[in-house]
């Protein structure tokens, strides 16, 4: 009886009698091959996959049958598509018998999934290695590999955009004073309702005057009773800078205050102050 070349599926012939049983088995036989899973046990060095378990699933397993190293998994010389799961815990190549030196071939690694295209003669990598249980966020390869030490923090795509990592949630505090401050005027008192930390050297803040100074003035950054930072105008500055030797760290209920200096600068008004922190 007369088949198909690579599912070996018997083809109905020229006045044949009780066709529907050639045709019910065809019918079995290709759903089998498009349904189907064919477990193949390996081992260390070459492992010929048969015509039969080629043509039988769609799916080839790879268990291990006694593997401690990379392995070959030969396919015989017939054509299909087929989804490789390597649940061994060493890489797999996957070749064919029929294959010239230097024919195409396909890696995967010990514990992943890929879909191959097999044309009789090579063997064509149609996906990339897929993990075969991905079952946490922290399980994905370009994600972070664990929750510790992450409480609180937000998710973004890092500088490089390779990627995604925790960062500190922002934790900006701003206010802002009409006029020209007056001496020793506190002109922000924050009541910490959580924590966070101002970095050193207040990286990121931005504090601006509508009107210039006219000469150079400071502002006092106090966490409590104690001064942690400068706020500095220079003369015909309207841009402040900033002094803070390292990072300040407040609790809920800390207090962080700003604080006019002494003497007043009688030019400088209308200052828009933002301290840029981060959520512990």
């Amino acid at each position: 009886m007369t088949t198909t070349t690579n599912l070996g599926i018997d083809l109905i012939e020229t006045n044949q009698t009780q066709k529907e049983v050639t045709a019910n088995a065809a019918t079995t036989a290709l759903e089998a091959a498009l349904t189907d899973a064919v477990e193949i046990a390996v081992e260390d060095g070459s492992n010929a996959v048969t015509d039969a378990d080629f043509r039988d699933g769609v799916a080839l397993v790879l268990t291990d049958g006694g593997v401690t190293a990379a392995f070959d998994v030969v396919l015989p010389g017939l054509k299909g598509i087929k989804a490789v799961i390597n649940t061994t815990g060493e890489d797999a190549t996957i070749a064919c018998a029929s294959a010239a030196p230097g024919a195409e071939e396909s890696t995967i690694p010990a514990g992943t999934t890929a879909i191959v295209y097999c044309d009789g003669t090579q063997v064509w990598q149609l996906t990339a290695g897929l993990s075969a249980a991905v079952e946490a966020f922290t399980d994905l390869p370009d994600a972070p590999s664990s929750y510790s030490g992450e409480g609180g923090k937000l998710l973004a795509v890092n500088s490089g955009e390779t990627a995604i990592e925790f960062v500190a949630a922002p934790y900006d505090i701003g206010t802002f004073v009409a006029g020209s401050p007056e001496a020793d005027e506190v002109v922000l008192r924050f009541v910490a309702t959580r924590a966070f930390t101002l970095p050193a050297g207040l990286s990121g803040s931005q504090v601006k005057a509508g009107t210039a100074a006219a000469a150079a003035t400071d502002f006092d950054v106090k966490k409590g009773a104690s001064s942690v930072g400068t706020i500095s105008f220079a003369a015909s500055g309207d841009t402040a800078t900033f002094t803070m030797a390292s990072a300040t760290s407040f609790t809920a209920g800390d207090i962080l205050s700003i604080v006019a200096p002494s003497t007043p600068d009688a030019t400088l008004a209308d200052i828009s102050f933002t301290l840029a922190g981060t959520r512990d």
